[in-house]
């Protein structure tokens, strides 16, 4: 749904029905009519740089980080 139109609906939405809902359902749908008005940015997945499981190991310890294995 283009974000002008989710952002109308939204509007006409809180102004004629909304008063006559039941909160819970209002509050869902409206936050999800927000969603699609204003989403959000998807982070970017995080880099995995090396797989050294000792070294991990190590780096906890050294911040005082109690390793249980």
């Amino acid at each position: 749904m283009p974000r002008l139109q989710a952002e109308e609906l939204e509007q006409a939405i809180v102004a004629a029905i909304s008063p006559h809902m039941r909160r819970a359902d209002r509050q869902r749908l409206l936050a999800r009519l927000a969603e699609a008005a204003h989403p959000r940015p998807k982070p970017k997945p995080m880099q995995i740089i090396e797989h050294d499981p000792e070294k991990a190991r190590a780096w906890f310890e050294a911040h005082g980080i109690e390793v249980i294995h």
